[in-house]
């Protein structure tokens, strides 16, 4: 019954996307063996080895080289709730359900020692850095206790249903049921301070300096650190959509990595708590982390039976930008700069067009632009060169960001409409009014031509200026707008369209179908179906394609954004780190940047926040920065 009782429970390389998926790939294998829940994982001292203990009583040893198990160990007849290397790398121990703890020799798989450490179930083991003592903590007992290792004689306890030992062997945290969070010498037992935390603490882990503490908690799903010598709260981490189970300091404690009953593995500075990526690969619960000693991987124990190995950072540079009450967003053709649309705060028809280095989060330069009436909408064209804008007065003026000036204004329209999206070419504006009903204007003489059938549910360009539409019949709908040419082509009853996707090579189409939480696969051409993604999670219509072809990314209901290989199906990566829902993924044109946009709440009107993933220069390590710009 693996748990401690509840108390009353992110100039670049050329390589295209898919090779560097492959190289920052956050998860990056996948370890079978157990049989039922894996609750722990621990490195050997030296990182050769990996332990893995589950609820189906066994303990998988595997060597780190090529990750094939050398050593099972039929550990328990009950549940094994920890295993933990001696110091020497010669014996494991392991606690169970049934409160024992035994000493096993890992070369033989023998069983050394084993005795009664708890009235009921024994859920963490250590042993001192000298390897002459273990500590075990009990769950029912509600007792942390300390054992000669040669003798198997009690030396003495302590109260509490968990604990973590600093690097130094001397310093012991322990916690309990009623919130307390208790600071000891282990070597004399004695209390050194107390401090009141929030019930349900699941795990701890002290920085390898020993100079800070963070606990996880599943009732509030908060990662909490510490300050140890003052014994002073510094930071309070929230971004779990569940409890948080599981929790670790990366190699030089810049880093927390914390796994949550949501599945997720986030990633936190350790200074600010900005969330810093997320992994999710996990089926359910992450039980526990462990980090190697080269502090270069990451495992973690499922409650879907598995180990998953992960790089120790997250895979790709992040940049994350707040943005103002009408979400429009603009990206160069080159990749290298990012333009935002912000509300003036003085006049309702001042705006100022920003400027921002993706790579390094510097404001270059702001734009200020006058409307004739407040806003209602705005788009930028695919290369971020043509701003379409819209306002009260029925008016759309087009801004030319090369340079800076207003280029023209249109006729007015008869009713309110916003911008939706330019054509590749930049001729045809894609707008809808406030009922829904899309139309298209030719920018060239400004007037608006008329759809060669009932105006389509949704409707986006293909790289040669075509428009594919999805009516509400269940069809798809064809059209050329500069020969008029049309066709239609009905799917199978089967397969419900939902809003449509266009590849930057304009040769393939991407639909979700809401109903079967699905991606389906069309050719732009023939509109016939051709392949199809599954996932458990629902994907929320927000799709974008590489321009190489090889990866679709979507948008989640659980807040990630998922990138899959085309060719296979198969998910290659999930980024996390979103708090509310996203409304928008987009690649540049060279691949290798994933721009995505996403309200900063659970609410739909914003405030909203641009993320921007891109590589680091050596396409292994992330390159986490962070400027978030707040109205």
């Amino acid at each position: 019954m693996r748990h401690q009782p509840r108390p009353g429970e992110d100039d670049l390389r050329e390589f295209a996307w898919h090779y560097l998926l492959r190289r920052c790939h956050n998860e990056r294998r996948t370890l079978t063996g157990h049989q039922d829940e894996v609750y722990s994982v621990q490195f050997s001292p030296h990182g050769d080895l990996l332990a893995s203990a589950g609820k189906d009583g066994t303990v998988l040893i595997r060597d780190t080289r090529t990750w094939q198990p050398v050593q099972k160990i039929a550990a328990s007849r009950t549940e094994v709730n920890d295993a933990a290397f001696s110091p020497d790398a010669t014996t494991l121990a392991t606690v169970d359900d049934d409160g024992k703890l035994k000493l096993w020799d890992i070369a033989t798989g023998q069983c050394q020692m084993e005795w009664l450490a708890h009235a009921g179930d024994a859920l963490r083991a250590r042993f001192t850095p000298d390897g002459k003592r273990i500590i075990t903590a009990g769950g029912k007992d509600g007792l942390v206790r300390i054992w000669d290792r040669s003798s198997g004689a009690a030396i003495g306890d302590m109260p509490g249903r968990g604990f973590a030992l600093a690097p130094d062997g001397v310093t012991l945290a322990s916690w309990g049921a009623g919130g307390a969070l208790n600071f000891y010498n282990s070597c004399t037992r004695a209390l050194i301070f107390s401090r009141r935390e929030p019930p349900g603490i699941m795990d701890a882990v002290f920085s390898h300096d020993g100079t800070k503490l963070a606990t996880t908690h599943e009732a509030d799903q908060t990662v909490r650190v510490w300050d140890v010598k003052p014994g002073t709260l510094v930071g309070e981490f929230q971004g779990h959509n569940d409890g948080v189970f599981s929790v670790a300091f990366s190699a030089d404690d810049r880093t927390i990595i914390s796994g949550g009953d949501d599945a997720a593995i986030r990633f936190w500075d350790a200074a600010t708590g900005v969330q810093r990526g997320a992994g999710q690969g996990h089926a359910g619960r992450v039980w526990g982390l462990a980090l190697s000693p080269d502090g270069r991987t990451l495992a973690s124990a499922g409650r879907d039976g598995t180990v998953k190995l992960w790089d120790s950072e997250p895979p790709l540079h992040h940049l994350k930008v707040a943005v103002s009450d009408h979400p429009s967003i603009g990206i160069s053709s080159n990749g290298r700069r990012l333009l935002t649309l912000e509300l003036g705060k003085s006049s309702s028809t001042l705006l100022s067009v920003a400027r921002w280095d993706v790579r390094s989060g510097l404001l270059l330069e702001r734009t200020p632009l006058r409307l004739s009436g407040p806003l209602t909408g705005a788009a930028f064209s695919p290369d971020g060169q043509w701003l379409a804008i819209t306002t009260m007065d029925r008016g759309l003026t087009l801004w030319n960001s090369a340079t800076g000036r207003l280029q023209a204004v249109l006729e007015q329209s008869r009713s309110i409409v916003v911008p939706l999206g330019f054509s590749p070419d930049g001729r045809y504006l894609l707008q809808g009014d406030p009922g829904g009903k899309l139309s298209l204007r030719d920018l060239s003489n400004g007037r608006v031509i008329a759809w060669p059938w009932e105006t389509p549910l949704c409707a986006t360009f293909t790289s040669s200026g075509e428009v594919i539409a999805v009516g509400g019949d269940n069809r798809f709908l064809q059209w050329d707008p500069r020969t008029g040419r049309s066709k239609s082509h009905w799917v199978s009853p089967a397969v419900h369209l939902g809003s449509v996707t266009s590849s930057q090579d304009g040769g393939m189409l991407a639909t979700p179908d809401f109903f079967t939480h699905r991606v389906h696969l069309w050719s732009a051409e023939t509109l016939e179906l051709k392949n199809e993604l599954t996932r458990a999670v629902l994907i929320n219509g927000v799709l974008a394609f590489t321009p190489d072809m090889r990866t679709l990314a979507s948008a989640g209901s659980d807040r990630t954004v998922t990138l899959w290989e085309l060719a296979t199906g198969q998910e290659l990566m999930t980024l996390g780190g979103f708090t509310g829902k996203i409304y928008m993924l987009r690649f540049t044109a060279d691949g290798k940047v994933l721009v995505a946009l996403s309200s900063k709440g659970p609410g739909d009107l914003g405030p909203w926040e641009v993320f921007l993933w891109v590589a680091d220069e050596d396409w292994q390590k992330p390159w986490p920065r962070t400027f978030i710009r707040d109205k």
